[in-house]
Parts: structure tokens; sequence; C-alpha cells
């Protein structure tokens, strides 16, 4: 697929994994195990949900896991810090203050996509920590406000959302403003597969995410455990190398799914966060069988545009969203109350 988008600019492509842990032993025992596995880079929850003030202890222990880290490995371990949009504005500014002196390698969502005037402030407060965002973003012109604002260093684009021929538009569109790509993918093997399609044509893709040994693997609410690999029936393509990707050549996506496996796994499940009444009624997430190019259905055929979804708690799940008469999503994802009838 890569040689439609323009051929290969690389042989490899970096890759990071996530780590977890509430004590700052936990993240450095499971570091410890990615750098075994070859991982130069990894990524982390930088702390729970944060109030508008106060919390210092939350503070501190956010501080104590990422000073722990830098303790064990110098710099030999890029750490990039994820804060989901659960962090309120008057307390990032004492929380980015306090880890700047260990170098993240970027801090990710410290502010949600309907507060995009405040990157400006954010980045003020971030200081020399680089400032990624876009996850949950849909489109070039949804990136191209968040580009315009000058306060953003990379962008995360996710293919389950923006599909693939999107997602290079994107990646080309950062080119221009000298923002590096770091392609988030928290999901399953069809959205990583296109994912690095795309990241082996773009020379701004500086490093892709993946979710080999996720947490949200082993049984997140009540499903089987699984892994990213299980549904492959070669797992070569994905696998890193040194903690890379290597070119794939194959044809297509270059990965062959195992049908039997997900036909085995198949279920209905809804998303956990979705069970409340109103996103009940908006939207069902249901495990299927089915794949395309994005990993999930083709939600945007079904959802007003500059929808939002959710990312995928499994590695091996679709998303697939079956708008109600009269639904609306902000760009978060978030319900807002539905209007009258067009």
């Amino acid at each position: 697929m890569h040689d439609f988008l323009g051929g290969a600019v690389r042989d490899n492509l970096r890759a990071y994994a996530w780590v977890g842990g509430d004590s700052p032993a936990d993240v450095v025992e499971h570091a410890r195990k990615r750098a075994e596995q070859g991982f130069s880079a990894v990524k982390m929850n930088a702390t729970p949900a944060l109030g508008h003030v106060g919390e210092r202890d939350t503070v501190d222990a956010a501080v104590a896991r990422l000073g722990t880290l830098r303790d064990a490995f110098g710099n030999e371990l890029d750490i990039a810090l994820d804060l989901h949009g659960r962090v309120h504005r008057a307390a990032l500014k004492p929380l980015l203050a306090e880890l700047e002196q260990f170098h993240p390698m970027w801090v990710e969502e410290s502010t949600l996509p309907e507060n995009e005037e405040s990157l400006v402030a954010l980045a003020r407060a971030a200081g020399s920590i680089p400032v990624a965002t876009g996850e949950r973003l849909t489109s070039r012109w949804d990136f191209k406000r968040v580009l315009d604002t000058g306060a953003v260093d990379i962008i995360q684009p996710d293919v389950s959302i923006t599909g693939l021929f999107e997602l290079e538009k994107i990646a080309r569109l950062g080119e221009i403003y000298d923002v590096a790509v770091a392609p988030h993918c928290p999901n399953g093997p069809v959205s990583l597969a296109a994912s690095l399609q795309v990241g082996f044509c773009c020379p701004n893709i500086v490093i892709q995410e993946q979710s080999l040994g996720l947490h949200y693997h082993a049984g997140y609410a009540g499903l089987p455990v699984a892994d990213l690999l299980d549904y492959l029936t070669d797992p070569t393509p994905l696998t890193t190398v040194n903690g890379a990707f290597v070119l794939n050549r194959r044809p297509g996506l270059g990965i062959t799914l195992n049908s039997a496996m997900v036909e085995e796994k198949r279920q209905d499940w809804f998303y956990p966060d979705l069970t409340d009444p109103p996103r009940r009624h908006l939207c069902r997430v249901v495990r299927r069988h089915r794949w395309n190019i994005y990993g999930r259905a083709n939600w945007r055929s079904t959802l007003p545009h500059g929808s939002g979804v959710p990312s995928s708690p499994s590695g091996a799940a679709a998303l697939i969203c079956y708008a109600q008469p009269h639904p609306q999503l902000s760009r978060s994802g978030r319900y807002v109350a539905p209007g009258p009838s067009p």
C-alpha cells in the first residue's frame, strides 16, 4: 500500500511501548521488560484525574514515578507522558513545571479537543516539553486549526478515526508546519498495519504507537485475555526488531487475519463508558469479526462530520457505532442533547 502513497522513505520505523503501574517500583520493573524487548521509548499515564487546584500529593506521586525512571535509565530511555485530557488547566502549571526537569519525550492530550484555545497557554506551561495532541481529531481541517495555533510540536492522528488516506494527508500537512507525527494506535492489528503503511512513506512520522502488552489486553471490563498478534496467521509483519518495525513489502496492508480465531472470539460487548442511558442510546459498541483498513467499521458514514469515537479497549476489538435518529457528538465523543429533526 505504501507504494501508492509515494513509496517508502525508510526501512525501519521506531516504535514505543506502554508501561503501567501505580508505584515507582512497578513502572521501573515494567520499563526494564520493555527495554529487554528492544524498545528505547515508552509511554505511561502521567497521573490520575486532577482537580482545578490542590492535590499536591498526586503531583508529587507523578514526579516520583518519572524521577525513578530517570534514575534507573538515565537518558537511554525516552519517556512520553499521557494525560488523557483529564488534568484541568490550573493544575497543569504546577504539574508540568515539576515534570520538565526529567525531559519527557512529549506530554500528550493535556487538553481536550474542544479546548483548542488553551493550547497556547499549555505550550507556555510546558516549557521545553514538546506538546502532542490529535488522537481524537478526524480530518485535515481539524488538524489545521490546531497547527495554526503554533503551540503543537507533535500531532497524533489515529488511522482508525481518520482512515488510511486521510492519515497520509494529515502527515503531509504537518510537514508544512515542521511538526512531527507520532500516530496514535492502541488498537488492533488492522489499524496498526494501516498506520505503518503511512509511516513508511512520510518522513516526519518519527515513531509509531503499538498495543502489544497493553494493560487493556489483560481482561479489560470482563473481556477475555488477548493481544495484538493473536489474530494473525503470521505475526512477523507486526513484530518489532530492536524496538522498530521493519518495512513490509507484502501486498495490501501486509497482514493476513486468522479468520477462525476472529470467529471464535466474536461476541457482543458494550463499551463501559457508554452504558449510561444517553450514550447507550446513541452508540452501540460491538465486538465483531468484520474488519477494514481502518481497523473498525466505517462509522464515518453514519455519524455527523467531526464526530469522535473512543479508542478501542482491546487490541482485537472493532468498534461499530450505529447512530440513532438524531444523535450528536462533540469532537471528543461527548454526548450532546439531540436537536429537532432536520
